[in-house]
């Protein structure tokens, strides 16, 4: 992803966010993948933690 995006996505009741398949694929994300989590004074940085 070269231009910033931002998508908005609801929280299910079980406290899931899903993140968008565009954002998986730019990232190279698959099912099973880590990421870490980092709130910021922005937000949250979610970063892959896994190597292809």
């Amino acid at each position: 992803m070269s231009e910033p995006f931002t998508f908005h996505r609801n929280i299910d009741k079980m406290g899931r966010l899903v993140i968008p398949r565009d954002v998986r694929q730019a990232l190279g994300l698959s099912a099973g993948d880590s990421v870490a989590i980092r709130i910021t004074e922005e937000g949250v940085l979610l970063t892959p933690t896994t190597s292809k």
